[in-house]
């Protein structure tokens, strides 16, 4: 199948490794966050901690329950496949830490901007993802 120009121009200009640096909620606040998004032809994959106090503890077989669903809240992940067009990425979840993310027919639309190896990222719901190249 062949991919049309506008979607392979689009989709070259996001493959790569980007790293986050500075991430801001719909409501506009902004906090400590890490992660990373890469893309790889038509996949992607992300992750990303919320907060830089992540909970930890020294031995799952230790933790409480309360422990354990603290650090399951502290990040995000999902990963599939992906389309481009012009300046709009749509994410497909394949899986995902959050079943709700994945639910069937359920996608990611954001639109997106690359300035050198900065890539900025704005969903629908106006959260604002700023990354930079890795590679």
């Amino acid at each position: 199948m062949a991919i049309p120009a506008a979607q392979a121009q689009g989709q070259s200009s996001l493959v790569g490794t980007w790293e986050l640096t500075e991430a801001t909620a719909p409501d506009g606040s902004t906090g400590e966050a890490s992660g990373m998004l890469v893309f790889s032809g038509g996949h992607y994959s992300w992750i990303q901690t919320f907060g830089s106090d992540r909970p930890s503890y020294s031995s799952q077989d230790e933790a409480t329950d309360a422990q354990k669903v603290a650090a399951f809240e502290s990040f995000g992940a999902n990963a599939g496949s992906c389309t481009v067009s012009g300046s709009t990425v749509t994410r497909d979840p394949a899986l995902a830490k959050n079943p709700y993310v994945y639910a069937p027919g359920r996608t990611i639309v954001a639109t997106f901007s690359i300035q050198g190896r900065a890539l900025t990222i704005t969903d629908a719901n106006g959260a604002v993802s700023k990354y930079s190249r890795l590679d």
